[in-house]
């Protein structure tokens, strides 16, 4: 049986997640957690509670001093030093720090204000942690993942809200539930193919995974979400393409 939930979202550790979930379907806007680079399901859940109090401090970034290497969207790298976040798809190449910093406050708020209004929608949401897959990635602690949980409950009493934090390593498929609602699935989820870097991931794997959660979609949505896909397809420039499914939120 499908997992079903009325809002389902990205909350780390970085871009992969996100994709993951549109590749299934299960996503189709932009929301704060999905481009960055993060510290963990507990500290982005404190974000999520207190409406991203310190979030893009000024004081707290600094300049890596190097670019994300994004042919696409080229911009220059920051990290902020007192939460350990990095801004890897933010501040464009060719604009000062305090040029972009307007734009990027601006393109941030209106991603927490979408994920604010989503949950409020909903009655079931579904938070997806997936731990990028690294050599030698530091485990977290459990009850980290439960405190990042209890964090989520007490932000959105009126809502159910379920955890679902995903750990790659080799060997059998693991699953857990530290406690009610929120599930711990380990599994190998690294890029096995060529190429890529030590944080890439098997998105063949991943979309089999994620084929057991479904959103709870009107028909109107559903057909509307099919249309406008087949119509990405005949659209020959990748990056025309992805312009064109974000305009239309598929």
């Amino acid at each position: 049986m499908k997992k079903k939930y009325d809002f389902i979202f990205s909350i780390g550790e970085r871009c992969a997640c996100s994709e993951a979930l549109r590749r299934s379907n299960l996503q189709f806007a932009s929301f704060p957690f999905d481009w960055l680079l993060c510290a963990g399901l507990e500290q982005n859940a404190r974000f999520v509670a207190n409406h991203f109090k310190d979030f893009l401090v000024v004081e707290h970034l600094v300049d890596m001093n190097t670019e994300n290497g994004d042919p696409e969207n080229p911009c220059h790298v920051y990290r902020d030093q007192k939460t350990g976040i990095v801004f890897h798809h933010d501040f464009p190449v060719g604009l000062s720090f305090e040029e972009g910093l307007p734009l990027v406050r601006e393109k941030y708020r209106r991603r927490i204000n979408r994920l604010y209004q989503k949950i409020q929608l909903s009655k079931t949401v579904l938070a997806v942690y997936m731990e990028s897959p690294t050599t030698d990635h530091p485990k977290e602690d459990t009850n980290r993942i439960i405190s990042g949980y209890q964090v989520l409950c007490r932000a959105f009493p009126n809502q159910e809200v379920h955890v679902l934090y995903l750990v790659n390593n080799k060997g059998p498929v693991q699953r857990s539930h530290p406690c009610a609602n929120v599930t711990v699935m380990t599994f190998d989820y690294k890029r096995k193919k060529p190429g890529g870097y030590d944080y890439s991931v098997d998105t063949a794997v991943l979309n089999k995974f994620f084929k057991g959660y479904r959103l709870n979609h009107s028909l109107g949505k559903r057909i509307h979400t099919w249309v406008f896909r087949l119509l990405a397809g005949f659209i020959p420039m990748k990056l025309a393409r992805r312009r064109f499914k974000k305009k239309h939120h598929v």
